[in-house]
């Protein structure tokens, strides 16, 4: 995923998240994103019993864990935008 369309993703947000905006960003359910703040998986801190969630933070963290598109696909890509022009 591109820095490009991550900025896309997150611009419509808050500095600090909640859980309704995680399930929208994500497209997972309030039960697996609690349990994926709950297990760490998701960057977040629960300094007085509510989760307080940087967007920056998550951002990050979904910026490491998408997947580099292959050389292959890129080229793809490149070739089918050279055609539309």
């Amino acid at each position: 995923m591109d820095n490009t369309h991550l900025d896309e993703l997150f611009a419509p947000y808050p500095e600090h998240l909640n859980v309704t905006h995680l399930t929208e960003i994500l497209g997972l359910g309030r039960t697996a994103v609690y349990r994926y703040l709950n297990e760490g998986i998701l960057p977040a801190y629960k300094p007085g019993g509510q989760w307080l969630i940087l967007k920056s933070e998550v951002r990050d963290y979904v910026a490491s864990t998408s997947p580099a598109p292959r050389e292959d696909e890129a080229d793809a890509a490149d070739t089918e935008e050279d055609a539309a022009n």
